[in-house]
């Protein structure tokens, strides 16, 4: 019975939970939408209700919207990125690494369109020119943890586990509470044999007061 009565509680909770973050993008949509009849031609305002219809699932809408953005603004930066994202998360890999590329040609140290470009890449399966791309994410910021945690992931997909591990050691360098890179060295290094340096990192990770790890993953 008391059991019974937790999961409704928790039940509950979720539905209260749910029900605020609807109402929170609801009103977020309406916001953004009365600030562009207000002012028709301010790209902020269609960047901001861009990403509202993004986190809601609906990337039709967020993709006008971000093109929109870049109509007004062709050096928007943040749009790129976000369309490219949109893209992405479509399956539409091919307009996707077309759009980080157009970022990357207005701004060649932009960081963040390479490493999604480097992921896009990853999706496709083409490891070589992921691996290419983070390597200039890691020129331009060589202080940068999750392109050194991507690249590992893209040498793991490619086979090349020693470098994947180096990879994972420099994310853990530069992010020593990066829980992600723990996470992909502890597996590789389990796929190995190496049972007592995987055991290691798990204390250290252990240590970080998380409880629980997560599948191998890239940001």
């Amino acid at each position: 019975m008391l059991i019974g009565l937790a999961s409704g509680a928790v039940l509950i909770t979720f539905m209260i939970t749910t029900s605020f973050q609807l109402s929170h993008w609801s009103n977020s949509i309406k916001l953004f939408n009365h600030a562009i009849k207000a002012t028709k031609r301010n790209a902020d305002m269609y960047y901001n209700l861009g990403l509202e219809y993004q986190k809601g699932g609906l990337y039709k809408k967020a993709i006008q919207l971000y093109q929109r953005v870049i109509d007004i603004y062709p050096k928007y930066m943040r749009a790129y990125t976000n369309l490219g994202l949109t893209y992405q998360k479509k399956g539409e890999l091919d307009k996707s690494i077309e759009t980080y590329k157009k970022a990357i040609e207005i701004k060649p140290d932009y960081a963040k369109a390479y490493l999604n470009l480097g992921l896009a890449y990853r999706r496709q399966g083409k490891f070589v020119e992921a691996i290419e791309t983070y390597q200039k994410v890691i020129n331009i910021k060589p202080d940068y943890a999750k392109a050194y945690n991507n690249l590992g992931v893209a040498y793991q997909m490619k086979g090349d586990i020693q470098a994947a591990i180096g990879m994972y050691q420099k994310a853990i360098d530069q992010d020593p509470e990066y829980l992600k890179a723990y996470n992909n060295l502890l597996t590789v290094l389990r796929l190995q044999g190496r049972h007592k340096e995987a055991n290691d990192i798990l204390q250290k990770a252990l240590q970080l007061k998380r409880t629980t790890i997560p599948s191998m993953a890239s940001d």
